[in-house]
């Protein structure tokens, strides 16, 4: 195999990686949009089924909390590849990434608004910040901030968690909030967008103090293999792979598997808190165990369905992130079907997998004629300043 050909496949894996990291994301995102119970503190009244419990504990302990840091160590392995593509064009990087960074923003700022309130490209916007401040410190520091983060920010959150514990609202003041949000995403476009400001207004100092740094870390992490190119020399990095599948197995898996018990049956409880502080410090080690798991995959059997179906999920990444978005704002938001709190969670899991092996076939289709998706042509053309080429040479 030719070192250009080499290089290729660990590119498809990265989007492989990038198409399975889509598919925890929306499983995730779907609960959020089907159910006004989803991180209310309050059990969903219509999961209560033994298959519900069992598929809210496997999203729970295998997605939740989990695959936004997969996408943010990608994020940071590609910022690595792009700033050696712009040196070795002799092209200045932090103009043009910078740039990037402010196209993320407004489309993620039209996201929240429009369609989906936890949004994440804004904090890849402003955490990408930082990144560019950082990305001369040497491998060592990079580590040691990764882990400072990481660990201030499970402090955080404990002194959070414990303050909310000593003045816990009223179960039915919270009740009440939730058919009225209910009532609000069933109604029209007005109604909407006015309910996704006022709860975008109230989620965003969560999201900045807890999704902010972790990113920010997996950030860091993703800067470090992305110069290692840790996908590219694989017999070089054996041994960090496996002491990653070894710290995933050790600690990553039973603290998600607690975690996922915890968000299922002791809902709204110290213990739920508790086990979010835990999965906080062990999250970017099952990342870790994801990304060797998956690599072996796609050594073996799996490599061609893996290439046929997650890669080209993945290349397009973003303009499927928007389009589930949009696809679940008509499902289950009045301007569409309005199934909003009306659905169990099986359903509503079934419903993303069915929508996410439709964006995957589509996204097959879609780059056989063109070269990124809508949404990367469009951040990559404000990247540079100017339109790049969106049909494919083989699809003209």
């Amino acid at each position: 195999m030719t070192p250009a050909a080499f290089s290729l496949q660990r590119q498809d894996f990265l989007d492989c990686l990038r198409g399975f990291a889509l598919l925890g994301i929306l499983l995730v995102n779907v609960k959020v949009f089907s159910s006004p119970f989803y991180g209310s503190g309050l059990p969903h009244p219509m999961s209560a089924g033994v298959l519900d419990r069992a598929l809210d504990y496997i999203v729970g302990a295998a997605f939740e909390t989990k695959f936004y840091l997969l996408f943010s160590l990608l994020f940071g392995y590609s910022f690595t590849i792009q700033m050696m593509s712009a040196e070795r064009r002799n092209r200045s990087f932090s103009s043009s990434f910078l740039r990037r960074l402010l196209g993320l923003l407004l489309i993620g700022l039209l996201h929240a608004i429009l369609l989906y309130i936890g949004d994440i490209l804004m904090i890849y916007a402003l955490a990408g910040l930082l990144l560019l401040g950082v990305r001369r410190c040497g491998d060592r520091t990079l580590a040691w901030l990764s882990a400072g983060v990481v660990t201030a920010t499970a402090l955080l959150w404990t002194c959070l968690i414990l303050f909310e514990a000593a003045g816990s609202a009223d179960a039915a003041e919270l009740l009440a909030g939730i058919q009225e949000q209910t009532r609000r995403y069933q109604g029209g476009w007005p109604s909407v967008l006015a309910e996704n400001l006022r709860v975008v207004r109230e989620a965003w100092p969560i999201m900045a103090t807890l999704q902010g740094p972790m990113a920010f870390a997996m950030f860091c992490l993703g800067l470090i293999a992305g110069r290692r190119q840790l996908f590219l020399h694989l017999d070089a990095y054996r041994p960090w792979l496996r002491r990653m599948a070894f710290w995933g197995v050790l600690v990553g898996a039973p603290a998600a598997l607690l975690y996922g018990y915890a968000a299922t049956f002791l809902v709204g409880t110290i213990w739920e808190g508790g086990a979010l502080i835990l999965t906080i410090l062990t999250g970017p080690l099952l990342v870790g165990l994801y990304c060797v798991l998956a690599l072996k995959a796609y050594q073996g059997a799996a490599g061609g369905f893996m290439r046929f179906l997650l890669a080209p999920a993945g290349r397009m990444a973003l303009s499927n992130y928007l389009l589930q978005s949009l696809a679940c704002v008509f499902l289950f938001y009045g301007v569409g079907l309005g199934l909003i709190g009306r659905v169990s969670s099986s359903v509503a899991y079934a419903i993303a997998l069915t929508l996410y092996l439709s964006q995957c076939l589509l996204s097959r289709l879609w780059l056989q004629r063109f070269q990124y998706g809508p949404a990367e042509w469009l951040l990559r053309s404000f990247t540079h300043w100017r339109w790049a080429p969106l049909r494919s040479a083989v699809g003209s």
